[in-house]
């Protein structure tokens, strides 16, 4: 039998933070947000509630900003067979980064959600800039097949608005 069937006779979602803490990691598969957004599974491992607001689970079994944190980080490096070199700050180790659009320790939690990356850096290089280091972006890659006709399309937000026909 699954241990945690019947978890919710017992309490309201009460295996969530064991069960995470025990696995060691997070990802967007280890919520049910249905999001690839790691602010957005961050929010909900923080508030245990859902993008909508429906709280899932009780202040016991929500995380500390800093524990949600390193099991998106340390944690999920193991899913790549690289804990040992990923998602800590050490001499010899990677250290691929993101700058944020504010600070996530100091926010309110409903702000989570809404963080992005403005700067991202992998392997040394940038890989993703926007805002302030805007000019650090690398030029986008070549769209492939050179016969496709993505080039060529228009982008469909630059045109005026026009109200569709009722």
């Amino acid at each position: 039998m699954f241990p945690f069937r019947n978890a919710s006779q017992r309490g309201r979602h009460q295996f969530a933070k064991c069960f995470l803490q025990l696995a060691g990691r997070a990802g967007t598969d280890a919520t049910r947000v249905a999001s690839y957004n790691p602010f957005v599974s961050l929010y909900w491992l923080i508030t245990g509630k859902t993008v909508g607001g429906l709280s899932m689970y009780d202040e016991a079994n929500r995380m500390e900003r800093m524990e949600a944190l390193r099991l998106w980080t340390v944690g999920s490096s193991w899913f790549s067979t690289e804990e040992n070199v990923k998602a800590r700050s050490f001499p010899g180790e990677l250290a691929d980064f993101a700058v944020l659009s504010a600070d996530y320790f100091s926010i309110p939690n409903e702000e989570i959600k809404q963080l992005k990356s403005v700067l991202t850096i992998v392997g040394g290089k940038p890989v993703y800039a926007a805002e302030e280091f805007e000019t650090l972006a690398p030029a986008p890659p070549p769209v492939l097949p050179d016969w496709s006709p993505v080039p060529n399309l228009v982008d469909m937000r630059s045109l005026p608005y026009m109200p569709f026909p009722r």
